[in-house]
């Protein structure tokens, strides 16, 4: 029975306590191995080193978890398993002792104290060892359903606000195979998060890590044998949704990954991201969930070229305007332009179906990427100062007309392979030496507005259109993406700085949308100004 239990809880372990318990278990069953029957005295050996095993599958053991109740328990059995022979009864006092642990976890962990609460993990091992003990004593189980709300509770556990801000993804996996080194996987796995379990035997492992490169962890684990049961959950925004529960507003802003804002602007403003689909040589990522941007440029490079990008799913826009309307009364969607992307449509097609119809209005930027972000930055304004839903739409379309958005196209191998480039077209333009200036014009299309001879003038140009076009608004400001060119985008912003005498300038690597388009080294200028300067300013 302990095998089967042992063997249970690692197929199904989930998050931090549901590994470490699955690993007490696999210790308990390895101590009782061969056993039918067990004295007070030797069960405190099973349990002991149920607990030790647990202790060593964690790479960083913390005070106020599970595992301090876990050994506080063990350690009062241990004490106790010659005085009294009466299994009950040594298991009742075991039980007090880990009742007594967990309400002390406050006083371990900060922000446990904090919060106000005990440890999730430790309280639902307490409520493990109180329906063993209701068995012991009346052979029923009863408490399993008495126990049923915090089983709801853990299984919707949401992450620590500081292990998201560091690492976005827990992910978990199984690994199945033959002599299986848990020392060597958790050595191989420890430089990519924290966080880090690993538990099993030589022929079964489960993985936990909190980590940024879900599939480098799903690789190092591919090396050890056949992996099941593969998981990522973003902590990031559970956190962000559990944080947006406790805020009521008038409006809620929705945009989609191709905005190139900081994430902190994001996230601290409660702007909710739909998020677009990339592929690349025939994988599928999702923008900014499993695939950042810097990683995308580095697999980019690597690749065949055949690199695409692809508006959210309807579903995808449904569970984000779900959100949303939960907490606030009415819903701006800002998106890139119509002209390059199904986006507009989607997001237009998601609202129309809600069942919960509250007024919305859809945003078409006329650009994307730092054109975007200006205008959701915008929108953030306009919300934290009090306006209204349609003071702020108002206020929106207009800014789309001060907008403009100048990149670069270092090379033609990308936008001839998407089919913005005719192939004659792009090799007479390399033939020439020509390099143009890309821009959106009024209706959002995709225009070149200048043609460079050599590649090498193309960023002053740039910069040239941009001081031009800022040069017209009074306050401009800047937003820089880049396409793996980050010396070049801080040379372009400290020149912006000194020639405007502004601090309203944001530098941000491009989105997968913009790099994909334009290629490798690629940069972009958008320029967002109040109202225009009169004749004589």
């Amino acid at each position: 029975m302990s095998n089967v239990i042992a063997d249970s809880a690692l197929e199904g372990a989930r998050g931090n306590s549901g590994v470490i318990l699955a690993q007490f278990f696999q210790g308990l069953a390895e101590k009782a191995a061969g056993k039918k029957r067990v004295a007070t005295h030797e069960f405190a050996q099973v349990v002991d080193n149920a607990v030790q095993n647990a202790h060593a599958a964690v790479s960083d053991p913390r005070e106020g978890t599970i595992l301090t109740v876990m050994r506080d328990w063990a350690n009062h059995i241990k004490e106790n398993a010659y005085l009294e022979t009466n299994f009950i009864e040594l298991f009742k006092s075991s039980l007090a002792r880990a009742r007594q642990s967990l309400a002390d976890t406050p006083k371990k962990l900060a922000q446990l104290r904090k919060a106000g609460v005990v440890d999730a993990g430790a309280l639902g091992f307490v409520n493990i060892l109180e329906g063993m003990l209701e068995f012991l004593e009346t052979g029923k189980m009863s408490a399993m359903s008495a126990g049923a709300h915090v089983v709801d509770k853990i299984r919707h556990h949401t992450h620590k606000a500081e292990e998201a801000a560091k690492f976005q993804y827990c992910t978990q996996c199984l690994i199945r195979g033959d002599g299986i080194d848990r020392d060597k996987l958790r050595r191989r796995l420890d430089p990519f998060g924290d966080s880090l379990i690993v538990i099993g035997s030589h022929k079964k492992a489960r993985i936990h890590i909190h980590s940024n490169r879900p599939d480098e962890v799903f690789k190092v684990a591919a090396a050890f044998g056949a992996v099941l049961q593969q998981k990522t959950e973003d902590m990031r925004a559970q956190f962000l949704e559990k944080r947006r529960q406790t805020i009521r507003g008038e409006v809620a802003l929705v945009t989609d990954s191709t905005c190139d804002l900081p994430d902190d602007i994001l996230q601290e403003n409660n702007v909710h991201v739909v998020p677009v689909n990339v592929r690349i040589d025939g994988k599928d990522f999702i923008d900014k969930v499993n695939i950042q941007p810097e990683e995308f440029y580095q697999i980019f490079a690597a690749s065949r070229g055949e690199v695409s990008t692809s508006q959210p799913s309807l579903a995808a826009f449904k569970r984000v305007y779900e959100q949303a309307l939960r907490h606030y009364e009415s819903v701006i969607s800002i998106h890139l332009s119509q002209q390059i992307s199904g986006t507009i449509n989607g997001a237009r097609l998601a609202l129309q179906s809600m069942k919960e119809q509250k007024p919305y209005a859809i945003i078409d930027t006329h650009a994307t990427s730092v054109g975007l972000g200006l205008i959701v930055r915008e929108a953030i304004r306009l919300v934290k100062e009090g306006a209204s839903h349609a003071d702020i739409v108002d206020a929106l379309t207009l800014a789309v007309k001060n907008l403009r958005l100048y990149a670069s196209l270092p090379a033609f191998k990308h936008a001839i392979k998407s089919g913005r480039i005719p192939k004659t077209k792009g090799a007479l333009a390399l033939a020439l030496n020509i390099r143009p200036v890309i821009s959106f014009d009024k209706d959002g299309k995709v225009t070149d507005v200048a043609k460079v001879w050599g590649a090498k003038n193309v960023p002053a140009r740039v910069y040239d259109m941009a001081v031009r076009h800022a040069q017209q608004f009074e306050h401009p400001r800047f937003g820089i993406a880049h396409a793996q060119n980050p010396g070049l985008a801080a040379e372009t912003a400290s020149k912006l700085r000194r020639q405007f005498n502004t601090d309203d300038v944001y530098v941000i690597p491009a989105s997968p949308a913009l790099g994909a388009q334009l290629g490798l080294g690629s940069f972009a200028i958008a320029v967002l100004g109040d109202s225009p300067k009169q004749q004589g300013d």
